[in-house]
């Protein structure tokens, strides 16, 4: 199925109906405000009399700023009381983009049709849910910009006395290096692991390799040669500060390791996550959270990327450094809420951003709630259904926009609101809900006159 776009509807003459929506159409707009666009469109005779496969409800753009609903669509959100479609309905003349189509004027001319009961639930609902979106992107509002996708040995802890203490500390504080660490599951605990750590492949690597003052070659010069006994002595003259230097007190484990060292016969741990993880910025570029310069050869990109850590094979009677756990969850839920917040921060109005930037409430969002509230009191009330603020209402919204207000206070001025909206609600003269055989008979005349049936 091809997928429509905005610019197919335009160049097909397929939009019947066109408008501003949104605080330009509420008259609560400022400098700067984005200037969004909702619409009905008719779709060709053919999609609706086959199959359907074809058929499409509705056509938007990326930031969904944009929308376009088909015909039929349209009137389905209207038959449940949708605030966005009813809004629809009642949009300012000023607002209204071009010409209505016929088919669509006789659904505007019989809108009273679509106010019951059933829209001020809804009404309710989608004013509240604002109320979720204001505490929601203050979260992401106080987010600092230099924000970090952290990486799965972030959430990778040990025990420590009678609490833990993230494997990163205990790793740096005994000198150790992650990518020379085995791990195994431990049965029945899940997410719980042995950690196991190959001292040869460690010493070999990243202590005697890189020093100018051991050598492991005898025909070397102006190097001290490293043997069974100045290698023991060593760890213990330097009082190497490792879970090694623990190990080396066992003279046989110390010579055990030398041997290793000397022969490399070494256990080629995978490590706790692999040694280079890629991932991907914000603006697309890409950094190696391990740039150790070891590749293993064995992993796909994939696994480079899991999010998960690594399992090793461990022979038979070595003993583990430490326990570990990785709170899985915890990555995968940071990872998703990085995300949100890159996708936020790359969406988003930037005069907007700057309005709310050291404030504790998304004004606009409390605005709309506020606005929602009193329209749905109004309709309640017989006032009918009021897109368009006026005079004073217009300039209080405005100082709820411009944080004159304190939350606390818009929060006060929400429950009274809905007080007065629930006493409302008892006396209302609407009727209990959208008669369902004269909207459909509503459509089919629409569609009639769409595909000049008539």
């Amino acid at each position: 199925m091809k997928k429509l776009t905005i610019e197919d509807l335009k160049k097909n003459g397929m939009i019947a109906y066109e408008y501003i929506r949104g605080s330009h159409a509420y008259g609560t707009n400022v400098a700067g405000s984005d200037q969004d666009i909702g619409g009905v469109y008719i779709c060709p005779k053919d999609t609706l009399l086959g199959l359907r496969c074809n058929y499409i409800e509705q056509v938007d753009d990326e930031k969904h700023d944009t929308v376009y609903y088909e015909l039929g669509r349209w009137i389905e959100l209207l038959m449940k009381s949708n605030p966005t479609a009813l809004e629809s309905l009642f949009i300012p003349k000023d607002c209204v983009v071009g010409e209505v189509h016929p088919a669509v004027q006789y659904i505007l001319d019989n809108k009273e049709k679509f106010l019951t009961k059933q829209c001020l639930d809804p009404l309710l609902g989608y004013s509240f849910n604002q109320i979720k979106k204001a505490k929601g992107l203050n979260k992401k509002i106080n987010i600092p910009e230099n924000f970090q996708r952290r990486e799965v040995l972030d959430f990778c802890y040990t025990f420590k006395n009678q609490g833990s203490q993230p494997i990163k500390d205990f790793l740096a504080q005994h000198n150790l290096d992650q990518r020379y660490c085995g791990l195994v599951n431990i049965p029945n605990m899940k997410d719980t692991f042995g950690v196991y750590y190959d001292f040869a492949a460690y010493f070999k690597f990243e202590v005697f390799d890189k020093s100018d003052d051991w050598t492991l070659n005898p025909d070397e010069e102006d190097k001290v040669l490293l043997t069974e006994e100045s290698f023991q002595n060593w760890c213990f003259d330097m009082r190497y500060r490792t879970v090694a230097y623990d190990k080396f007190m066992d003279y046989d484990y110390a010579v055990k390791t030398y041997n290793r060292v000397i022969n490399k016969e070494f256990f080629h741990y995978k490590g706790i996550v692999h040694p280079n993880v890629t991932v991907t910025n914000e603006d697309g570029s890409t950094t190696t959270l391990y740039n150790y310069g070891v590749e293993d050869g064995d992993e796909t990109g994939k696994e480079r990327e899991s999010n998960s850590v690594r399992l090793s094979s461990i022979p038979k009677g070595e003993e583990p450094i430490c326990f570990m756990t990785y709170n899985k969850d915890a990555y995968q839920s940071h990872c998703t809420d990085y995300k949100d917040w890159v996708k936020w921060k790359k969406e988003r109005n930037p005069v907007r951003y700057e309005n709310n930037k050291g404030h504790n409430y998304d004004s606009k969002n409390l605005m709309h709630t506020i606005r929602l509230m009193e329209m749905g009191v109004e309709l309640a009330e017989g006032k009918g259904f009021n897109v368009r603020r006026v005079g004073d209402d217009v300039k209080h919204l405005l100082d709820i926009r411009n944080h004159v207000m304190s939350y606390e206070e818009i929060m006060q001025e929400a429950t009274s609101l809905k007080e007065t909206f629930d006493k409302a609600v008892e006396t209302t003269t609407l009727p209990e809900k959208v008669d369902y055989d004269y909207v459909n008979n509503m459509l089919i005349e629409a569609r009639k006159i769409a595909y000049g049936w008539k």
